[in-house]
């Protein structure tokens, strides 16, 4: 399925709206198309798969692997996303690569400088500071 320039947003749109009507075989459905696992297509999608797949409690190795995919696919498509490269630096500060995520968090503090704290820690973890 082709979509016309925007209708991605549209279609993500309308998943939102499933969301919140408790319509779940609909939001499965336009998430596989606008963010599957095996490519980036829709930056504000494969957020939002990795969003949802971070706030599950309890967080499953699984779903730490899957938010990873999606957040590297937001980060090919849009490299500067304040929250992609937040979520990116937090989730591999949290795995214990501080060092890793400090590219990520660099880029979040400089488009929302108040963002620093997560930045700090890391630095401080890798002796940078």
């Amino acid at each position: 399925l082709q979509l016309e320039a925007g209708g991605n947003d549209v279609v993500f749109d309308l998943a939102r709206a499933a969301q919140k009507l408790h319509d779940y075989p609909r939001v499965a459905s336009a998430m596989q198309l606008l963010a599957p696992e095996d490519r980036p297509v829709h930056a504000p999608s494969h957020l939002w798969q990795a969003t949802t797949r971070l706030s599950r409690q309890p967080m499953s190795p699984e779903d730490i692997r899957v938010a990873e995919i999606h957040l590297r696919h937001a980060l090919r498509l849009r490299p500067t996303d304040m929250q992609a490269n937040q979520l990116m630096g937090e989730l591999q500060f949290a795995l214990g690569h501080a060092e890793a995520a400090i590219p990520y968090l660099t880029q979040a503090v400089a488009t929302e400088p108040s963002r620093k704290l997560m930045l700090a820690k890391a630095l401080v973890i890798v002796g940078h500071a």
